[in-house]
């Protein structure tokens, strides 16, 4: 013979499993375009360093590649106008994310 709950265990498995639910991680969206940005945003990293090796006089110590006037004008251009922007759109991307995270999981000082 199966023994029923009573009306108050009944309520008290409630109250259990409803605080459970609550103390489990919330699960938030992620942002698509944020995702897709900083995968934009590395490649054009990796493509930079490339870039500084292959085609442009970066500074670097090893250097390889063609060395005529057309190559080291673009290679120069790309990494002077990708320069400008990658680094500070990956600064701007945390910031824009900095709020978010604050908020949910606290500032951690005690």
């Amino acid at each position: 013979m199966k023994t029923s709950i009573l009306p108050l265990q009944s309520e008290a498995l409630h109250t259990k499993e409803k605080a459970a639910a609550e103390a489990r991680p919330k699960v938030t969206t992620r942002l698509l375009f944020v995702d897709n940005l900083r995968i934009f945003l590395t490649v054009l990293v990796i493509l930079h360093h490339l870039m500084n090796i292959y085609a442009a006089s970066g500074g670097w110590i090893y250097q390889e590649g063609r060395q005529d006037l057309l190559t080291g004008l673009l290679g120069k251009w790309f990494t002077v106008v990708n320069q400008s922007y990658f680094m500070g759109l990956f600064m701007l991307i945390s910031a824009y994310l900095c709020l978010a995270h604050a908020t949910e999981k606290g500032s951690g000082v005690s």
